[in-house]
């Protein structure tokens, strides 16, 4: 990430989170919530050693107050070392190993949240060293933010997975470029990037569908296992069909829209880690191997 990119994710990651804070304290004006998004977090002090103290201003606050961040929460937007130095942050860790990939690489996917369901996901995928794929609904990002920027900031990717979830192969080429511009900029404005992958609702693609989706820079991405969470909300059934048929290079079709899917979450990483397969995202799934997007 260039730091111009580091910078405009940051203030992104900054606005979700005092947005989420101020309106924990009070109920907020509309100028109130446009001086948020457009607040610029220029001065700070560090405190506790490990905490960033910005001043909030009394327009935004209704009182000059101190509002605070942790510094590990600031990983993913830091790009030089010294900002690792002085926030008190041990140096970035290294890239994970993909030198095996494809060879022992699977990549999990979550289709159409973020959801109530999907913090317990992600508490899954980190304590045990995993990472995902979350294609998201632009809907849902615009109302939950903040989940999309939890997502990236544990190292997991986030897809674009359309505004309203239709069947995109029955669209123009105009409406599908609505769908995918509008997801977008949703999620621009959670993380401050945009997607490089998209899955199409329901697996519905074409070509126009894919024309669109490389129009903006982007690699329709389907799957190989299906796990049916979809179908069957018993945690063990939705396990056992995602590992038993895991390969080198598969990739798993999950939900994290169903607490069955979070329940089932521990197991499916579980079981993938004992056949001793990496859990990567789709794009470094992707850059290990020939891709041909599907």
């Amino acid at each position: 990430m260039h730091d111009s990119e580091s910078i405009q994710a940051f203030h992104a990651y900054a606005r979700g989170q005092l947005l989420n804070w101020a309106q924990s304290q009070r109920p907020l004006s509309e100028q109130q919530r446009q001086l948020i998004q457009h607040h610029e977090f220029d001065n700070f002090g560090i405190t506790d050693g490990n905490k960033l103290v910005f001043q909030i201003p009394e327009p935004i606050a209704g009182t000059t107050t101190d509002f605070t961040l942790p510094a590990e929460n600031l990983r993913p937007y830091l790009t030089a070392e010294s900002a690792f130095g002085l926030l008190g942050l041990p140096e970035q860790a290294p890239a994970r190993d993909l030198s095996q990939c494809p060879h022992n690489c699977v990549a999990i996917t979550y289709d159409d949240g973020p959801e109530d369901a999907t913090p317990r996901v992600l508490d899954a995928l980190q304590k045990r060293g995993a990472h995902a794929t979350f294609f998201t609904i632009g809907q849902k990002v615009a109302l939950r933010p903040e989940m999309v920027q939890r997502i990236v900031a544990e190292g997991n990717e986030v897809g674009n997975h359309s505004w309203s979830h239709p069947k995109l192969n029955t669209l123009t080429a105009g409406q599908i470029s609505y769908q995918l511009s509008d997801t977008n900029n949703a999620i621009n404005k959670a993380i401050g990037t945009t997607p490089k992958v998209m899955r199409p609702p329901y697996g519905a693609t074409n070509s126009t569908v894919a024309a669109v989706a490389e129009s903006f820079g982007q690699s329709v991405v389907m799957w190989t296992i299906d796990s049916k969470d979809w179908l069957n909300r018993d945690p063990q059934i939705v396990c056992s069909r995602a590992v038993d048929s895991a390969q080198p290079g598969s990739i798993i079709l999950m939900h994290d829209m169903h607490n069955t899917t979070a329940d089932a979450t521990p197991c499916v990483i579980e079981g993938l880690q004992q056949r001793g397969f990496t859990l990567v995202t789709v794009s470094e799934l992707k850059h290990s191997q020939s891709w041909d997007g599907k």
